[in-house]
């Protein structure tokens, strides 16, 4: 598959075409830190720091401590299990919030209406 269509495949994650191809950099450049980043695709420093900040956040890529800061690609399989995880929590939260909604208005919509005027 080409990194244009990976890229555009992450946009359904929530990332922004700059975050895929940092991830897509970090699977081939892992123990990479934000400078070497920023310089290589061309992303100001600010901006590479705070997608890198998503990346680890979506579990897709870790902080790597030491004297200075590196960053490596976590296993796909790995992250997106985690994110497909999120993604079915999320969905049984509103599935359930629905339920709950449904039940408390439906009496409230079936009761007759005191104030309607069938003419």
């Amino acid at each position: 598959m080409e990194e244009a269509v990976i890229i555009e495949k992450f946009k359904y994650l929530g990332l922004t075409d700059a975050a895929g191809k940092i991830y897509l950099y970090l699977l081939h450049q892992s123990n990479s830190t934000a400078s070497e980043i920023s310089r290589d695709l061309a992303i100001s420093r600010p901006k590479t720091y705070e997608y890198l900040s998503r990346l680890v956040d979506k579990g897709l890529c870790t902080e790597i401590l030491g004297k200075v800061k590196k960053y490596a690609a976590v296993n796909p399989k790995t992250a997106f299990t985690k994110i497909q995880d999120q993604v079915t929590a999320e969905y049984e939260n509103t599935s359930s919030v629905i339920d709950k909604l449904s039940e408390y208005l439906l009496p409230i919509f079936l009761k007759p209406n005191e104030h309607s005027d069938p003419m």
